[in-house]
């Protein structure tokens, strides 16, 4: 069913991609109504500055007091920028990484390592102005992008929810009042790796237009099964029912697919259609729809690096994967995300008294996430699915945002005010999953729900036309409650989150409250009952900014700046909650435009407090999450970018730089993944004070240039961008912590899991990690040629030149110690075409 739905709408999408062709088209930013921005020009020869919306509002880059990232589309496409894991090669201070299957983002080293059901990162998500909070559907193409903004720094006031690190602005083309269109094709062989792009917009009628954007790419991904998904055992989830007490039968036999060797194929599609009307020359309406479609299993593709509880070289005559982009798994991994979402722009004219802007949007999503646990052969055709360590997850997911901004001036003073609600609904019901013991398979039903509201204002005061001062605050309340119940083949676990599960000689499962006299040898770690909690948090999030304005194309500013991620409850036992993690920042910057140049230099100091860090917990048969806040990390560093266009050259110049000094001063209860006495992975908890934080290397940056060029005609622009990345952990450093705990006078007691536990004697804040990446210099380089009529481009291009392979995953669980790699170097071949 799945399958034929999933043909039907690629069908759907191949058709729009073969009838349209275009031209770059304006995004409305922010401006009077009465306006818009300029088209920006395709050529990256060209210097244009970017408006940017870090204020809600639309600005030169060079006045907002405030480090900004801002990158059109075209230069994106010229660094081989092509989704959003690639932020880093642009925006220096700036990692992707993943926890799992889930994309979270890190700007000056503060990011979350912690996901699941209903979980948010703390660099903010916004999608032409909408937020976006959903941790798997970020994980996406930059498909028809206008430009990317990436805010850094806490964004306390205006992009409050959920913005310690800061907040990345992805602006999406829209309508325009003349006809464009365009489109493009490529194809990298390596990987069988195709892309089809296109948009068109324009008129409808007299105040009426519209954009039809639309994306699909397909590729067969890197990563290979050795077996062939072998033995090739029956797999029909349809024939079993669980129970009869809540767990309902799988219906899907697409769910399991033994095809081919691709562990890991990659595929993304979307269609993002808009409707802009004017009512009147005061109030425009912009209608938009977008549906979402991804599948990126690499994080369930798990290459073996050691630590594993099923340790025998081969199963069933089949061999165990142990290299670097190679599985052998006992099925394909899924990890799918489709979404559909509503959104509305309402802004009215005031007149002199301003604008006001109202934002509403619906969005429905759905997970499939499938994996093989274990990540080995070792297949038992008598269990109810044909396969043993199987773990199958279908989720729902509907949200619900209204902001709505009143912008005003009145002589020297601006005011922005505005109120923001946030209501999310996470499900996950019947988590199926099977780990081969007596309890198994189980099932797990989840209710994860958040409510946020906040009201905020922000005024800016000139003094004489070169001095300026902004105050602002924001207030925000968040409300969030937990269900959970888990299952096992004889019912219902227990009813309260006290009672648990027990074995004894007369029953194999005993569910219900603790027995008087319990015959127990052990309590199942499975047996976790059911839950209900609740929590809720207020923030009070301040800032000032004043800014000297030396000329018209050079200010220096300073500002202090608090920012805000709402607690969280931890959806796996124990249950526990996190408290809000804070950020307080102090910047001084300076910007200046000075004809082809535009440089910016920003130093900075954070006082980081409660950060929420999470870990796998080894010492759980299921993938539990432990969930902590540390008690606190200091940041200061300084970053600069510099972009410089060399007059009637042709030559453009860019350079980026970060350092970065994050580190804890107070965390002596971190979680350490280390190797137990077995060989296989446990916790112990050790001391990180003065180690550094996750996705926080010393050094990064990238340096970019494009040369343009008069060829048979036409126009040839060659370009090349090396980024790079000092030592950092992608998710968990887990450092390295003896196997034993020590008593109050030091002497070393027997080793337990989960006690005290210590990292080995004489080591300091450089040691390195388990779990860390070296770091890495990476190279995207391509060479494009247009023809005399400036309409059909012919671009080749190599992506990863280097060769370079870092880690984008790197951890541990009960079952094995693993690694996930970047893309290897692809060659491949565009052609693009507009009218």
């Amino acid at each position: 069913m799945q399958s034929n739905n999933h043909a039907r709408s690629s069908a759907i999408v191949a058709a729009l991609l073969a009838g349209v062709a275009c031209l770059p088209a304006p995004a409305f930013a922010q401006a009077a109504p009465a306006t818009k921005p300029p088209v920006a020009d395709a050529d990256p020869s060209a210097s244009q500055e970017i408006v940017v919306t870090a204020l809600r509002g639309a600005a030169r880059q060079v006045d907002v007091p405030a480090s900004v990232t801002a990158v059109s589309g075209a230069a994106l496409a010229t660094a081989g920028v092509k989704k959003f894991q690639d932020l880093a090669v642009v925006a220096p201070g700036v990692q992707v990484s993943r926890s799992g299957s889930y994309t979270q983002p890190s700007i000056r080293g503060v990011s979350t390592t912690f996901a699941g059901g209903g979980q948010e990162t703390n660099v903010a998500v916004y999608v032409d102005g909408f937020y976006t909070s959903d941790q798997l559907s970020i994980n996406q193409d930059f498909a028809n992008v206008q430009d990317v903004q990436v805010l850094k720094g806490p964004q306390g006031t205006l992009y409050g929810r959920n913005a310690t690190g800061g907040a990345i602005l992805i602006t999406t083309r829209g309508p325009s009042d003349t006809l464009v269109a365009d489109g493009s094709v490529s194809y990298a062989p390596r990987y069988n790796d195709r892309q089809f792009s296109a948009f068109t917009s324009g008129p409808i009628t007299k105040g009426i237009e519209f954009s039809i954007a639309g994306y699909y790419r397909k590729t067969d991904g890197y990563i290979k099964d050795i077996n062939n998904f072998a033995p090739n055992v029956v797999l029909d989830p349809t024939t079993y029912t669980f129970g009869g007490n809540g767990f309902q039968p799988l219906t899907e036999t697409s769910y399991l697919k033994r095809s081919g060797n691709n562990s890991a194929p990659f595929e993304n599609w979307s269609v993002r259609p808009k409707l802009l009307v004017e009512l009147s020359p005061d109030v425009r309406v912009t209608l938009a729809y977008v549906h979402n479609y991804i599948n990126d299993p690499r994080a369930f593709a798990y290459q073996i690096v050691g630590a594993a509880l099923n340790p025998a070289a081969s199963y069933n005559g089949y061999p165990v994967a142990n290299q670097r982009d190679r599985t052998s798994l006992n099925f394909q991994p899924k990890n799918e995300s489709k979404s559909d979402e509503f959104n509305a722009t309402v802004e009215v004219g005031l007149g002199d008294l301003g604008k006001l802007t109202s934002r509403s949007a619906y969005r429905k999503q759905r997970d499939l996430q499938v994996y093989d646990l274990d990540a080995t052969p070792n297949d038992a055709g008598s269990n109810p699915l044909g396969t043993a360590y199987i773990g199958i997850q279908n989720n729902t997911r509907r949200t619900f945002t209204q902001q709505l901004d009143y912008n005003g001036q009145f002589g020297a003073l601006t005011i922005l005010a505005g109120a923001f609600y946030y209501r999310d609904k996470f499900a996950t019901p019947n988590a199926y999953e099977d780990i081969g013991t007596a309890t198994n398979p189980v099932a797990t039903t989840l209710f994860f729900n958040t409510r946020s509201y906040a009201g905020y204002v922000d005024a800016t005061y000139a003094f004489g036309g070169h001095f300026f001062v902004t105050a602002g605050a924001r207030y925000s309340r968040d409300e969030k409650t937990l269900n959970r119940f888990r299952y096992s083949q004889s019912g219902l676990f227990a009813s309260s989150e006290s009672t648990v599960c027990y074995s004894d000689a007369v029953n194999p499962v005993y569910i219900g409250p603790t027995p008087s006299t319990p015959t127990a040898a052990a309590i199942s770690p499975l047996c976790s009952g059911s839950a209900y909690k609740s929590d809720s948090n207020n923030a009070f999030t301040p800032h000032i900014v004043a800014r000297y304005k030396i000329d018209d194309d050079t200010n220096v500013y300073g500002s202090v700046s608090r920012g805000f991620k709402a607690g969280t409850i931890n959806t796996a036992p124990n249950y526990n909650s996190l408290k809000p993690e804070t950020v307080t920042a102090y910047e001084l910057g300076f910007k200046t435009n000075q004809g082809p140049l535009h440089a910016e230099l920003a130093g900075f100091y954070y006082d980081y407090k409660n950060n929420q860090v999470s870990a796998l917990d080894p010492n759980s048969p299921t993938i539990t999450t432990k969930i902590q806040n540390s008690g606190g990390a200091h940041i200061y560093g300084v970053d600069a970018t510099l972009s410089y266009r060399i007059p009637q050259s042709g030559l453009n110049f860019r350079v980026g730089l970060e350092y970065l000094h994050a580190r804890y001063t107070n965390f002596a209860n971190a979680t350490n993944v280390i190797l137990g006495p077995t060989g296989t992975n446990t916790s112990v908890i050790g001391s990180w004070t003065g180690r550094r934080l996750q996705r926080a290397p010393d050094f990064s940056g990238s340096v970019g240039a494009d040369y343009t060029a008069r060829l048979l005609g036409g126009k040839l622009v060659t370009s090349g961008t090396v980024a790079f990345s000092t030592r950092y952990s992608p998710q968990n450093a887990s450092y390295q912590c003896t196997r034993v705990s020590r008593n109050a006078a030091g002497a070393d007691i027997p080793f337990v899991a989960g006690t005290q536990g210590f990292c080995a004697a004489g080591t300091d804040a450089l040691q390195k990690g388990r779990f860390e990446e070296n770091g890495y210099v990476l190279g995207n380089v391509q060479i494009a040629w247009t023809d005399p009529s400036n309409r059909y481009t012919v671009t080749v291009f190599s992506d990863n030149v280097t060769g370079t392979r870092y880690k984008i995953i790197s951890s541990a669980f009960a079952y094995e110690s693993y690694d996930e790699y970047n893309e290897p170097r692809t060659i491949g071949v565009k052609f693009g075409f507009k009218y």
